[in-house]
């Protein structure tokens, strides 16, 4: 199983990820913004932090991206790789700076969507507490919008206990490509055999 990471400067939690993916038996490939995808069955987009406007990386890695979920692969993007995937427009939603600053509390996800690669390994129970670790708020959603999501069965994760004064904030976990990419905003990959448990659904042989 190989997976390919994305690296640049922001990218710190790239090596949380690393760890956590070669943990699980997978051989992690390494690749810059300008650079092609490496042949991988699954794309990372690590956590990490970037002002606004600066998470938004080259038009041809969004390609690049769509060739390879068109062709079957997978796709995650966490924190700060799920607002990359909004930016390049593969995900819904836009993102703020968050008004209280920075945020770092432990959350509990809720499957909301069972038969998908990156949920199909959890079942229908609670999943966590995962770290979720943010300046920015998001993924922010129109009504029509949001609704669209669920009856599209896009939407993977809901928050257990939105924060006061966000209920609207509660989609944690948003999926394209028939669910094979998925934009996370918890950060499984911090905590003992946490991704490892998101990633055992997608049926990818480790030979």
């Amino acid at each position: 199983m190989r997976a390919s990471l994305l690296d640049h400067p922001g990218a710190t939690g790239g090596p949380a990820v690393a760890r956590a993916l070669e943990a699980s038996g997978w051989d992690v490939l390494r690749f810059a913004p300008d650079q092609p995808l490496p042949p991988a069955e699954l794309v990372v987009l690590p956590d990490g932090f970037a002002p606004p406007g600066m998470e938004i990386l080259p038009r041809s890695l969004a390609k690049g991206l769509r060739g390879h979920l068109e062709t079957g692969g997978h796709g995650l993007g966490l924190g700060l790789g799920f607002r990359q995937l909004c930016a390049l427009g593969l995900l819904p939603g836009r993102w703020e700076a968050r008004d209280m600053g920075f945020l770092h509390r432990l959350v509990t996800l809720r499957v909301e969507h069972t038969g998908l690669g990156f949920t199909r390994g959890l079942g229908a129970d609670r999943v966590g507490p995962w770290p979720m670790a943010t300046a920015f708020r998001g993924p922010i959603l129109e009504a029509e919008e949001r609704l669209d999501l669920q009856l599209e069965g896009r939407v993977a994760f809901r928050l257990e206990d939105p924060l006061p004064g966000e209920p609207d904030l509660d989609l944690m976990g948003l999926c394209a490509w028939e669910g094979r990419l998925l934009g996370l905003s918890a950060l499984p990959e911090r905590v003992p055999e946490g991704l490892e448990a998101i990633l055992s659904g997608l049926g990818i042989s480790k030979s």
